[in-house]
């Protein structure tokens, strides 16, 4: 059969010829692959990342990345999503005419002694039975591709078949799911720790399902600041996690908020804290011209009724002197 290749390319240049550097390219590991005991394979339909890694050997910065990669699809029907070069090393600056890849400048260059992941190449959708390959690739004068000739190493190419994983696929678990939350009117955040399979070891993934905020990668971090249209509601939360090697399978948390005008007396910069950052924040609004308070009645610490150094005095007794909690 006639074989379709889809090639993705990312073009990466620079100042500095390629065999100028000296050093290794490898492919440090993928995401969306299983083990079958003998090899990886990839994930039909299931988004893939392969993370490469820079090691500079040599005593000075250098600026190597005239080279660049390509994926190539035996079946076709790769779904490119896109290509993540990571600060500070390098940014986009524009697409490559007609071919899907990026032109990079180098910032601040690869320092001597390098040695971590500079590349993620976002991919994915693949069709059971393809062959998928990812190796390096140059971009010359007369508009060909070429493999690269000269160093830095390049540990490649790299093929994997695209199959249905034989062995079991598990879900990671929340290690605690909370019924409810309370939330006062200044920032929140909550750890939706999930722990996987004892045996899977792949990247754990997390995504806000519905409700409000923000959820970060690798914790389960969510966080919030409340808008004055949720004080006296309640909504839901539903917090969702996978992982890599069992995108299509996932656990679901899910917990009520409820939203309360409340304060936290004490709480000078509404991080739902109260801790040095309030002290901080106390002595820059009433001697350093800083920033109001969000709201004054945080800073009535004494209860007297009033706003000054008298708070200030209580507050620092409270936190390092044993002093009396804030009053409300």
């Amino acid at each position: 059969m006639k074989k379709l290749f889809i090639t993705i390319v990312l073009i990466l240049m620079s100042v500095v010829s390629l065999s100028a550097f000296t050093g290794q390219v490898l492919l440090d590991h993928v995401e969306g692959v299983w083990f079958d005991g003998e090899n990886y394979k990839i994930i039909p339909g299931s988004p893939v990342e392969f993370h490469i890694r820079l090691i500079n050997n040599d005593s000075r910065n250098e600026t190597p990345l005239t080279n660049g990669f390509s994926i190539t699809s035996s079946i076709g029907g790769a779904s490119v999503v896109g290509t993540s070069i990571f600060p500070p090393l390098y940014t986009f600056i524009n697409n490559y005419g007609d071919i899907t890849g990026f032109r990079v400048n180098c910032v601040s260059c690869v320092p001597p002694g390098f040695n971590d992941i500079a590349f993620i190449l976002y991919t994915g959708n693949f069709t059971e039975g393809d062959v998928v390959c990812l190796d390096s690739a140059f971009f010359s004068t007369d508009g060909t591709w070429m493999w690269a000739t000269g160093p830095p190493s390049w540990d490649g190419p790299h093929c994997f078949v695209v199959e249905t994983p034989t062995t079991p696929c598990y879900p990671p678990v929340f290690d605690y799911c909370p019924d409810s939350l309370e939330i006062f009117n200044c920032f929140y955040s909550y750890e939706f720790l999930a722990t996987n399979d004892s045996s899977d070891n792949s990247t754990i993934r997390y995504s806000v399902e519905e409700g409000p905020g923000t959820i970060y990668e690798p914790n389960g971090h969510w966080s919030y600041t409340p808008l004055p249209s949720d004080y006296g509601t309640t909504q839901t939360l539903t917090i969702k996690t996978y992982n890599t090697n069992c995108p299509t399978n996932f656990s679901l948390c899910t917990t009520i908020l409820t939203f309360t005008d409340s304060l936290v007396i004490g709480d000078i910069n509404f991080d739902c804290f109260i801790d040095i950052a309030d002290l901080v924040y106390m002595v820059a609004f009433m001697f350093q011209g800083g920033p109001e308070p969000p709201n004054f009645d945080s800073f009535d610490v004494n209860g007297d009724g009033s706003f000054d150094v008298g708070d200030l005095v209580y507050l620092v007794a409270y936190m390092f002197a044993g002093g009396p909690p804030p009053v409300g």
